[in-house]
């Protein structure tokens, strides 16, 4: 079997980036959910997503990703004086770097500059204080994700299962992500 998926790199590379704050659960939740997505791709095509978890303090300029994720964020932190990685978020984009978040993980996005005239969602509950920090946004809290190209956000604090999810789906295929959701008895709805 081979996976056909539109303008996929061989093994898409996936920084998982572990700020301060960062929703721990997430973090690793994805990881699992990728390594699980890997054993099955590998079997069936020989193809993977290569990721890793970066704290701020290992983000290296010379290094390229196909996608930045920013996760949810339980600690209130929105991510306004973390200049240092918005700076590193933008210049990945710039690379060609998709730029996905979950929940608050949007307001790194937002600080980083890539968010005017995109569409975006983050939690509900956010709503208010997001559209006031970043009126330029559009925002759709309604919508569990949204896929704006090169921008991929998810909108609630468990929505990280969905981004994790669509991610597999975009690069390793429907059926990958079908038999990940199998395996982890996940309603791939």
């Amino acid at each position: 079997m081979t996976i056909n998926v539109l303008n996929t790199p061989k093994n898409p590379k996936v920084a998982l980036i572990a700020y301060e704050g960062a929703q721990e659960s997430a973090i690793l939740g994805m990881r699992d959910v990728l390594d699980i997505s890997n054993r099955i791709a590998e079997r069936l095509a020989g193809q993977r997503i290569d990721h890793s978890v970066l704290h701020p303090d290992q983000l290296d300029d010379g290094e390229a990703f196909d996608a930045i994720v920013l996760p949810p964020n339980l600690s209130g932190a929105r991510g306004a004086g973390d200049t240092d990685l918005a700076k590193w978020i933008s210049d990945r984009h710039g690379e060609g770097a998709t730029a996905c978040s979950a929940c608050a993980g949007a307001f790194w996005l937002g600080y980083a500059g890539l968010l005017d005239s995109r569409l975006v969602t983050t939690h509900w509950a956010l709503e208010v204080e997001f559209r006031a920090t970043f009126p330029k946004a559009t925002l759709h809290p309604e919508h569990l994700i949204i896929d704006d190209h090169d921008i991929v956000t998810a909108g609630g604090v468990m929505a990280w299962i969905d981004l994790a999810l669509y991610l597999v789906q975009r690069w390793l295929g429907p059926e990958v992500m079908s038999r990940t959701c199998r395996h982890l008895l996940i309603d791939p709805k």
